[in-house]
């Protein structure tokens, strides 16, 4: 896996949280389990982290929408080797 846990990184890919600075926290458990904001959560798949975005709240979200599971290929770790610019993400806007 890419991550590790208290990596900051930022989400890749087309979702609409491309480009969102995340914290990661732990790995997400195989089982139902509760998210550090007390959201009860459903059971995660191996290789999703849960993440802690860093800017606004994840608009998909009960509680105060901070926290969210991700998997690891969708997010990179930033590092001061870590150049922005080349990132893959997509975060068009349509007009």
């Amino acid at each position: 896996m890419k991550c590790k846990q208290g990596d900051i990184a930022i989400v890749l890919g087309r979702s609409v949280h491309a480009g969102k600075l995340v914290e990661v926290i732990s790995p997400a458990p195989l089982c139902d389990f509760t998210l550090p904001n007390s959201v009860e959560h459903y059971r995660s798949t191996p290789g999703r982290w849960v993440i802690k975005s860093l800017g606004s709240p994840f608009y998909y979200s009960l509680g105060d929408g901070m926290y969210g599971t991700g998997t690891d290929h969708m997010l990179q770790p930033l590092s001061g080797e870590t150049e922005v610019s080349k990132l893959e993400f997509t975060n068009e806007i349509s007009a």
